[in-house]
C-alpha cells in the first residue's frame, strides 16, 4: 500500500488540501494561547515535573508548544478542546465575550486559560 508523501514545506501562498491522498492548508487555523492563570500551592509553583508557574504563557501553533512549552500532562488534557478552537471561529463552551475557556490540569494544581488569538495562524 502506497502512502501519500507529505511535503516538508510549502511555497508561500500555496493552497494544498488532504482529501484522501491530497493535503490542504486552506482551512482555518488559529493560534491558541495557554496561560497558567492560577497555581494552587503555597509557592505558586506546581509540584509536578514541569514546575508550572502562575503567569506562564505558551502558544499552540504549527509546532507545539511555542516557545517554552507546557506540562505534557496538562497539554494532553487541553489538546482536544484547543484543537477544536484552532480549527473554528467559535465553540459553544467558550466564554462568549473573550473567546476562551478555563480548565484545570489533571493534578488539580493549575488552572489554564485557553484562548484563541485574534489573528489566524500562518
Amino acid at each position: 500500500m502506497l502512502l501519500p508523501t507529505l511535503p516538508r514545506h510549502h511555497e508561500e501562498g500555496s493552497q494544498t488540501r488532504f482529501t484522501g491522498t491530497q493535503w490542504s492548508n486552506d482551512m482555518k487555523r488559529h493560534k491558541i494561547t495557554c496561560e497558567a492563570i492560577e497555581v494552587r500551592t503555597e509557592s505558586g509553583i506546581c509540584p509536578g515535573l514541569a514546575e508550572t508557574c502562575q503567569g506562564e504563557v505558551c502558544t499552540l501553533g504549527a509546532r507545539t508548544p511555542e516557545p517554552q512549552g507546557i506540562c505534557i500532562q496538562a497539554l494532553n488534557a487541553i489538546h482536544p478542546m484547543a484543537h477544536a478552537m484552532k480549527l473554528t471561529d467559535r465553540m459553544d463552551w467558550e466564554k462568549e465575550e473573550n473567546q476562551h475557556f478555563d480548565t484545570t490540569c489533571p493534578h488539580g494544581y493549575v488552572t489554564f486559560r485557553i484562548s484563541r488569538l485574534s489573528e489566524p495562524a500562518e
